[in-house]
């Protein structure tokens, strides 16, 4: 499955949820993911500790786009060109400011339609109007739009869906990230937002991943989450949630332990 990761109202905890979602999958359900992204997004890396992870210069991006060019690399190969994360998932480094706009979009849009993993998750760092960015919806099959509780970034959400390059048709999570109870309920969020309250997710706000991104130890987080520590409790609900829309599109069903 690829899944396209959008944030319309700037930055709200895109990529903090692509890895968590990726992780949650991953690790209690088994599947193989991979991750990608757009722009020079270095917090990617850096909140899972690979930011200063040495590349090999036959392995790194710039080649693959390379190898690309000359029609000399597979979807199957794919996999040894990308940093690894932990068991079931790794991370395609899919920016290098010695590529040009086109030959990242050629790279992303190969990676992500030929896809050879359970999941593709591609976090999108501009908004959809980005040549990018549209292709890369073009291609997916699901779409997750993150968003802050704020009235103005639940209100940029509603705006997205009306746009001409919006891509209608597909399923689509709303995934209200840094959430908190007492700002408002859930349902009235999805509402502000124009999304059944069923296909709305949330993942709480919790100073233990803020930390955690700054320590680069993001990965550490989801054993914590399934074993219920106090720390994370809500947040194994939270990603449960996540996993069920993802599987439910599949008509699988969901393990989960606790």
């Amino acid at each position: 499955m690829k899944i396209a990761v959008v944030s319309p109202a700037g930055r709200c905890g895109a990529t903090v949820a692509t890895l968590l979602m990726g992780y949650a999958l991953a690790y209690t359900q088994g599947r193989t993911v991979r991750l990608c992204y757009t722009g020079a997004n270095m917090a990617i890396k850096r909140y899972v500790g690979r930011a200063t992870t040495e590349v090999d210069a036959t392995r790194s991006i710039s080649q693959v786009s390379k190898l690309l060019e000359a029609h000399a690399i597979s979807a199957e190969d794919l996999g040894d060109y990308c940093i690894k994360l932990g068991t079931n998932i790794d991370l395609m480094d899919s920016w290098n400011e010695s590529l040009t706009e086109d030959e990242v979009t050629e790279l992303l849009v190969f990676t992500f339609s030929k896809n050879v993993t359970d999941y593709i998750f591609c976090d999108l760092a501009y908004d959809v109007d980005d040549v990018t960015s549209q292709a890369v919806l073009k291609v997916c099959d699901a779409v997750v739009v993150v968003s802050e509780p704020s009235k103005a970034s639940l209100e940029a959400v509603q705006a997205v869906q009306e746009s001409k390059n919006w891509p209608k048709g597909k399923p689509c999570m709303l995934l209200v990230s840094k959430y908190d109870h007492d700002i408002d309920h859930l349902d009235k969020m999805a509402a502000m937002a124009k999304f059944k309250k069923r296909a709305t997710c949330k993942i709480h706000y919790n100073p233990l991943i803020t930390r955690c991104c700054n320590l680069g130890q993001l990965d550490t987080v989801i054993p914590y989450v399934i074993r219920k520590d106090p720390r994370v409790v809500e947040l194994n609900i939270d990603l449960k949630e996540c996993v069920q829309f993802f599987l439910s599109l599949q008509e699988a069903k969901i393990k989960w332990e606790g």
